[in-house]
C-alpha cells in the first residue's frame, strides 16, 4: 500500500489517496475501514525490475456533492 497525499479527509484540505495491488486483501480491508472507497480509475502499472506493481487508487476525504462545497 503506498500513501500518497499527506491529508486525511480535513475540511480544506486535499483527499488523501492510497494505491494498493488488486491481491492485498488485508491492505484493502484497512482501508475501507478507515474510510477510503476505491476510485473507480485505471490502474497505475509499475515496473520495479524484477516485478510489475499493477496499483488500484484508493481515496477518503473527497466528497464531492454540493452540500460538501
Amino acid at each position: 500500500m503506498v500513501l500518497e497525499c499527506s491529508s486525511v479527509g480535513t475540511p480544506g484540505l486535499p483527499p488523501t489517496y492510497l494505491e494498493i495491488e488488486a491481491d492485498n486483501a488485508g491492505s484493502m480491508a484497512t482501508a475501507r475501514a478507515v474510510g477510503y472507497r476505491p476510485t473507480g480509475g485505471e490502474p497505475v502499472v509499475v515496473d520495479e525490475g524484477r516485478r510489475r506493481l499493477v496499483l488500484h487508487r484508493w481515496e477518503r476525504g473527497a466528497d464531492r456533492s454540493p452540500a460538501a462545497c
